[in-house]
């Protein structure tokens, strides 16, 4: 991604989602659901681009290119702001906990370990925010199927 590219997304996004913020960071999607700031990569990160891919087409039984990744992901993050409770945290904080137990005890991959965290209620709910607001929000223009417009 190009940086004026960077600085049209984030004008976009923060007047579409008003209240939450867009910083870059180097190379990870993250939130800070406190501060209402999403953290979109400057550069990917094939390893975890790979965990996220691979599941999501897995669970989801569909196919997604590598710009559908990147929208589902950042989407994703912009989910866990719009359906944040102070219960779902609790709950993924415990079961990541214990996951990360499990992985250092047992035989659990890290891949293993991925698939199971993408499956903890929080986080499977900005996925499915960030899945629904796609299908409904976003078309893929016939001229280049590398970029997507917001309708």
């Amino acid at each position: 991604m190009q940086f004026i590219d960077r600085i049209i997304l984030k004008k976009k996004l923060e007047k579409r989602f008003k209240g939450i913020k867009i910083k870059y960071t180097k190379n990870r999607f993250e939130c800070d659901i406190e501060k209402q700031i999403v953290y979109l990569p400057k550069e990917r990160n094939p390893k975890s681009d790979f965990y996220f891919w691979t599941w999501y087409e897995k669970y989801y039984n569909t196919r997604i290119d590598e710009t559908e990744l990147f929208l589902l992901s950042m989407l994703h993050e912009i989910g866990h702001i719009m359906t944040w409770t102070e219960e779902l945290e609790e709950e993924r904080d415990e079961q990541f906990g214990l996951l990360q137990v499990l992985h250092e005890l047992s035989n659990l991959t890290t891949r293993q370990l991925n698939n199971q965290y993408f499956e903890i209620p929080m986080e499977l709910q900005a996925t499915e925010w960030a899945k629904n607001y796609f299908e409904k929000n976003f078309k893929k223009p016939l001229t280049n199927q590398n970029e997507y417009a917001i309708i």
